[in-house]
Parts: structure tokens; sequence; C-alpha cells
């Protein structure tokens, strides 16, 4: 085979060396694959999208809650001052609220972030 074909050209021990050569750099591809799927092109697109739905996942439902208490405060008469009934139904809690809260903080630290390290 390809052995054969090589050491018509090399000699027999210069082909053995190139297999052994081609083996150790598709063993080492091999590897880099398993340990690191994201170096290789074909994978990092399918990893990029991945984390991207993970990521949307994740942060629906407290923007969902955030969304809830804006408007909740935006159907309140301005300038009436009322405070909220402790029987009051709310579909909200602070905690639910103040976690979407600092998810956009971390959301608008990393995009400064990437924009001083000039990423798109």
């Amino acid at each position: 085979g390809i052995t054969y074909a090589f050491s018509l050209v090399l000699t027999i021990p210069g082909a053995i060396a190139l297999d052994i050569w081609l083996l150790w750099l598709l063993l080492r591809w091999i590897v880099r694959m398993i340990v690191f799927p994201g170096s290789t092109t074909c994978f990092r697109r399918q990893l990029e999208v991945s984390h991207d739905q993970d990521m949307a996942k994740q942060l629906q439902t407290p923007f969902a809650h955030l969304r809830r208490m804006l408007e909740f405060f935006d159907e309140q008469p301005s300038g009436t001052g009322r405070a909220i009934e402790r029987d009051e139904e709310l579909d909200f809690t602070f905690h639910q609220v103040s976690t979407a809260y600092r998810m956009l903080l971390v959301l608008r630290r990393n995009f400064a972030t990437q924009q001083e390290d000039g990423c798109r």
C-alpha cells in the first residue's frame, strides 16, 4: 500500500519513518479533537450554537420575571406613591428580579470586556 509507494521514493527505512510520523500526526489530531473539541473548525460552530442556546434558556426565566415586574410597576398610576398591599398577588419575587438584574450586570460587564479586547 502506501508504505510500498513511499519505499520506492524514500527507501524502506524512510518510508517506515514517514509512516510512523504520519501515524503520530493522526493520533495527535484525534486526541486534540477528543480533549479540546472546540479546537477544530468543524466543531467550533456547533459548540458556539449549543452554548448560545444554553445561555438563552438560562436567561429566559429571570428576564421574564424582570419583565413582569416592570409591567406591574408600569401599570401603577404615576405619582400616587401607592405601596404594594400585603395580600396583593404578585407573580414575581424580589429574589427572582434581583437575579435577573445581576445577570444583566454580568452581561453588560462581559460586553464591555469584549469591546475593550476588540472581540466581535
